[in-house]
């Protein structure tokens, strides 16, 4: 059997996945979860609030913190389940011996790299390793097959996304780990001081580090710039600018239409074909589906046959999904794109099942003279 993803043309940075499960209840979430987030929530800034970016209203920013503070998001010194077993792995594929209890900080950083899917960083975490060990640093043949087997190591790691939600009141805390990518992000809804709904978006990356209790890896999450908050009126503004065409960072074409909290998100393969997705718009965060129902919306990379395809398009109709946060001044779209695995026999010629789920990094943008044009009512 072979499995692969299901992929759409000009995606290789996104979030995806077969299904949105239902968010995870707050007793399911995990001690490793829980300080994971909580370290993208607690405040490590050392400035004063003045001098902190405009996009962070610092009242709103502090009440979401205790919010999610209340809800068990709380940091704690050793935040990681994964232990010795990942750092064993790398040092057997990575030929490390018992070096590999001295190496720990640079094995760390080829798991990072291939998280974020650096593959030239990854070879150059592979020669730092061993020079750092006392060896001459693999080239060509040598340094692929290393890095061959060092991904075989990440992509056992869990890769599906996951999703917990908790609630107290009209608050909630929505947590979203995609795995795959290494992203984690906090998204705390609440109301403010006039009853007005508003969101705090805590966004971070989730890498490997030297336990710091014990001879393995663990897991830490490192917030990514300052938090935003989106309010009932500063997404309605972005909301006015969003309409027009994208560019993702492949150079293809993604075009946004519709009014108010409805929209349609059309991406646009190099060879014409259309892929549009049902979306919906609320304070700063675009949400979308399309249902594949055709075999031209599976891509090339990796290629499948074409009888896959359309068993998949037919048969299955599994959503692509995608999940995007608005960045003021609104110039830029940040998020993932899901999809799922397809597991099929090539010798039966018959697809078993559609499952899991995997994320990519999607960034959609475009200029910002074109997002000044657009709230004025431009279409660029």
């Amino acid at each position: 059997m072979r499995a692969h993803k299901i992929a759409a043309i000009g995606l290789l940075l996104g979030v995806a996945g077969l299904q949105i499960s239902a968010p995870v209840r707050a007793a399911d979430v995990s001690a490793e979860v829980a300080s994971l987030a909580g370290g993208l929530v607690a405040d490590t800034s050392t400035r004063p609030a003045g001098a902190r970016s405009a996009n962070s209203e610092a009242a709103l920013v502090e009440k979401a913190r205790a919010i999610a503070q209340a809800q068990g998001l709380v940091r704690r010194d050793s935040s990681s389940s994964s232990s010795d077993d990942l750092a064993g792995a790398y040092g057997k594929a990575l030929e490390l011996g018992t070096k590999r209890y001295s190496l720990r900080e640079e094995v760390a950083e080829v798991d990072n790299a291939l998280r974020r899917g650096d593959a030239d960083g990854a070879r150059e975490a592979i020669r730092r390793l061993y020079e750092r060990a006392g060896r001459t640093p693999p080239a060509g043949e040598a340094l692929d097959r290393l890095l061959t087997r060092a991904r075989k190591v990440h992509d056992a790691q869990p890769r599906a996304t996951e999703e917990f939600q908790l609630e107290r009141g009209d608050d909630t805390v929505n947590i979203t780990w995609d795995h795959a990518i290494g992203m984690m992000t906090v998204d705390v809804i609440a109301r403010d001081p006039d009853g007005k709904p508003f969101r705090a978006i805590f966004p971070g990356n989730v890498v490997s580090r030297p336990q710091t209790v014990g001879d393995g890896l663990e897991q830490d999450a490192q917030p990514l710039g300052e938090p935003r908050v989106i309010t009932e009126d500063s997404g309605r503004e972005l909301r006015k600018r969003l309409n027009g065409s994208w560019i993702d960072r492949n150079g293809r074409v993604w075009e946004i239409s519709g009014d108010g909290s409805s929209m349609t998100v059309v991406q646009i393969y190099r060879n014409g074909h259309r892929v549009e997705y049902d979306a919906n718009y609320w304070l700063g965060k675009i949400t979308g589906t399309h249902i594949v129902s055709d075999p031209r919306d599976i891509g090339d990379s990796p290629p499948l046959p074409d009888w896959v395809k359309r068993a998949v398009a037919t048969r299955f109709k599994p959503p692509f999904k995608i999940r995007l946060e608005v960045v003021p001044p609104g110039a830029r779209l940040e998020g993932t794109w899901h999809s799922a695995y397809v597991t099929y026999s090539l010798g039966q010629k018959t697809v078993e099942s559609v499952h899991g789920r995997f994320a990519e990094a999607l960034v959609l943008t475009r200029g910002l003279n074109s997002v000044v044009g657009a709230a004025q009512g431009d279409r660029p």
